[in-house]
Formats: structure tokens, sequence, C-alpha cells
């Protein structure tokens, strides 16, 4: 189906992927069950997580529905990896 992906890195990848887990909204495709997303170890593995479900910030009540793949930049959708340094594991390090 329709989806939307966006290309964070490290310290914006970790913080969306547990802001969302913290309220519940990472989603587990199942369609594609060799991807699972219950930790951000697991999100880092596969350079990715998802969510469906776009939310009242308040109430966090379902507003639209529309699948997100974030993807961090080691993912190998990301065209300009070849750019990145080496040695840019994509990690938040403080």
């Amino acid at each position: 189906g329709h989806h939307v992906a966006v290309y964070v890195n490290g310290p914006a990848f970790e913080r969306a992927y547990f802001d969302l887990r913290a309220r519940d909204l990472v989603y587990f495709n199942p369609r594609f069950p060799q991807f699972s997303y219950e930790t951000y170890d697991d999100a880092l593995t596969h350079n990715e997580f998802r969510f469906k479900d776009i939310v009242d910030p308040d109430t966090n009540l379902p507003l639209y529905e529309l699948e997100h793949e974030i993807r961090n930049l080691r993912h190998p959708g990301f065209v300009l990896q070849h750019r990145l340094l080496p040695d840019d594991d994509c990690r938040d390090t403080n």
C-alpha cells in the first residue's frame, strides 16, 4: 500500500523510536513478518521502524492513518549512503 519513507540520522532516529514507542504507536506490518521493531536494537538491525497512526498529541486518539517508515541513513534505500563517513554508525553518541 501507500506509505511515506522518512530518512533521519542518529539522534532523530532514536528519539522518534522512543517517543512513538512510549505512545504505543510503533507499527508491526503483518505483510512483513520478518521485521520486528519490539526493541530499539531491532529497529537498528533493520535500519527502520514503522508507525501508521497520526494522533492528536494531547489525547493520543487517531486522526489519520498513513503508514510511515522511519529509516536511518544506513538503510539500503538511502541513495546517498555512499557519502556517509565510514565511522558514522547513525547512533546518538550523547
